[in-house]
């Protein structure tokens, strides 16, 4: 992994060449030796800096995820500019649901404010997550609503994770990591920077089956991650809005030059993305999965006794707790049941 990461550290070698050659070296080491001559670097330096990225976030708990790695998102392996590692925290993966990035700008009306609670409502019924870069305005709108129907979301960070922008949502990160993802390209000491963001905006892109741009003024980022998900083949939807309201004219233009496709209802969401509603999925999760006999038991106990705390399930299903725990996460993860505030468990249904 040190390789990996060192990669990403040599100045003037971008994402997009840095893919390509790694198709013609596949062995890192073999690849950074290589680059040395092209971008004079000191391999000495970068090594050990790529050492001490490693040991930040191992001390932090913050995975590094290359390609090769079963957290990797499938879908931004498709992406030609695609991060080469992403730092991760969090329980959730975007490879176990279909994802919807929902984006706009920081300076939302009332109106951007209820459209994006409302379809993030609309959207609770169904088996999907949500996507956005936790910033202000319809950014943190989604994430706040999905953290409070426990919808899985994922916030993308323009910065590393040990130098969280902005400040104030921290607490949203808390709930995110429990119930999804908090996903970066920047080493965790990473602070933000006007440059930062917009490079940030082709994962969230990157990572969702389609972009909903909310309220957008004509430059600004929810523009560039429509014109990025557009580029990488996945639908864009845009919300009509006022004429007269600088916040509406990016949504407009984007429907005008057919760059999105108008959103008059938010099933249309659903149909694009052919979305299982909740109900049905976990029916069928439940009866085709093979469970385990520990799932099985945990499941009838969580069923019959929900909310139930998990002490009180250690003590009726008599399983060692850090077995226990363990097999409570991966039941989160694939979504047959929902850790509720407290350490309280419910079933999905």
């Amino acid at each position: 992994m040190k390789y990996s990461i060192a990669l990403t550290l040599i100045k003037g070698l971008s994402p997009k060449l840095l893919n390509e050659l790694h198709d013609i070296f596949p062995n890192e080491k073999e690849l950074f030796e290589n680059m040395m001559a092209k971008y004079k670097f000191n391999p000495n330096e970068i090594l050990d800096k790529a050492e001490h990225i490693k040991e930040d976030c191992t001390k932090n708990k913050i995975k590094v995820v290359n390609q090769n790695d079963i957290g990797y998102p499938n879908l931004l392996k498709n992406c030609v500019d695609r991060p080469y590692v992403i730092y991760k925290t969090g329980k959730g993966c975007t490879n176990n649901m279909p994802c919807v990035s929902i984006v706009g700008t920081r300076n939302n009306s009332n109106y951007g404010f209820e459209i994006t609670n409302n379809m993030i409502k609309a959207l609770h019924e169904f088996r999907v997550g949500i996507v956005s870069g936790l910033a202000y305005g319809i950014d943190i709108i989604a994430h706040r609503k999905a953290n409070e129907l426990n919808i899985p979301n994922f916030a993308v960070l323009g910065s590393g994770h040990l130098c969280i922008y902005p400040k104030h949502h921290q607490k949203e990160l808390e709930k995110i990591r429990e119930i999804g993802a908090v996903i970066s390209e920047f080493p965790p000491n990473t602070k933000p920077t006007k440059f930062n963001f917009p490079k940030r905006n082709r994962i969230i892109a990157g990572i969702s089956h389609c972009t909903v741009v909310v309220e957008s003024k004509l430059k600004g980022g929810g523009l560039i991650t429509a014109y990025l998900a557009g580029s990488y083949d996945r639908e864009v939807f845009a919300i009509p809005g006022n004429i007269n309201h600088t916040t509406s004219e990016g949504c407009n233009i984007l429907i005008k030059n057919n760059r999105a496709t108008l959103l008059h209802e938010f099933n249309q969401i659903a149909e694009e993305l052919k979305l299982k509603k909740k109900e049905s999925f976990h029916k069928g999760n439940i009866q085709n999965k093979k469970l385990s006999n520990k799932e099985k038991l945990v499941l009838l106990c969580i069923r019959s006794n929900q909310p139930i705390h998990v002490d009180s399930i250690v003590s009726k299903v008599k399983l060692n707790p850090s077995i226990l725990l363990a097999l409570l996460t991966q039941m989160e993860i694939n979504q047959l049941i929902i850790k509720k505030p407290g350490n309280y468990y419910a079933t999905s249904l």
